[in-house]
């Protein structure tokens, strides 16, 4: 499967930092946000750092939708029933299918992953 690369600006890359929900999505299967991108809203669900980066290097998230919108393939399921399948090898590993709740919202995420990367465009410069 061909992996999906967004390279966003540092404004809005800063904005996807900030909604990182990994400890929310698997101790209250909620998060902390999310952002709109190309006119669809992701959850960040993952990080890595790097030297020599501040903060984090990359990210990972999936699109989400409302579940009452929601039309994918796998039965949307809460984390705990959808580790129960993934164990039992009904379910691919990952996030897709899983609900969470945003606030009264729940939604599903759905597709494949994606990986946001700061495109180093927008950033302020610093001089001393």
């Amino acid at each position: 499967m061909k992996k999906t690369i967004f390279y966003v600006d540092e404004p809005k890359y800063q904005e996807l930092s900030k909604v990182l929900s990994s400890s929310e999505i698997s101790q209250y299967e909620r998060v902390r946000g999310t952002v709109f991108l190309h006119s669809k809203e992701y959850v960040v669900h993952s990080a890595i750092s790097e030297p020599p980066h501040q903060g984090w290097a990359r990210l990972w998230g999936h699109e989400v939708v409302e579940l009452s919108q929601y039309e994918g393939t796998l039965m949307p399921l809460r984390q705990k029933d959808h580790r129960c399948e993934v164990d039992f090898g009904r379910r691919e590993r990952g996030y897709a299918g899983q609900i969470v709740d945003h606030g009264k919202r729940q939604l599903v995420m759905t597709g494949q992953e994606i990986e946001f990367r700061s495109s180093g465009t927008g950033q302020q410069i610093s001089l001393f």
